[in-house]
C-alpha cells in the first residue's frame, strides 16, 4: 500500500494511477470508475463505442490476453478466462 501511494503522490497528473491500480488489483476500489470509462469510450470512433464500453465494465475485460504461443510454451500459464472462447 505505501508504494502505491508513494506512486499516486509522485507520478499525480502523468496518467499512471488507473495502470497502476490495474496492475496491483485494486481496480475496483476506484470511485470514478464510470467517468473514467465514458472518457476512455469518447475518444474512440463511433463505430467502436459499444464494443469498448461493454469490455470495460466487466472487470475481467480489464486484463489482456497471454499471447497464444506464450500459452503453448509454459504449461502453467492459464489464458484469462475472458478471451477463451
Amino acid at each position: 500500500d505505501a508504494i502505491l501511494e508513494e506512486r499516486a503522490r509522485e507520478l499525480a497528473f502523468e496518467g499512471k494511477r488507473w495502470f497502476d491500480l490495474l496492475r496491483m488489483g485494486r481496480r475496483n476500489d476506484y470511485s470514478r470508475k464510470s467517468r473514467l470509462i465514458e472518457i476512455i469510450v469518447s475518444n474512440v470512433p463511433s463505430t467502436q463505442r459499444r464494443i469498448l464500453a461493454t469490455k470495460l465494465t466487466n472487470p475481467q475485460g480489464w486484463f489482456l490476453p497471454i499471447f497464444e504461443t506464450e500459452v503453448e510454451r509454459n504449461p502453467n500459464l492459464v489464458q484469462n478466462p475472458y478471451y477463451i472462447f
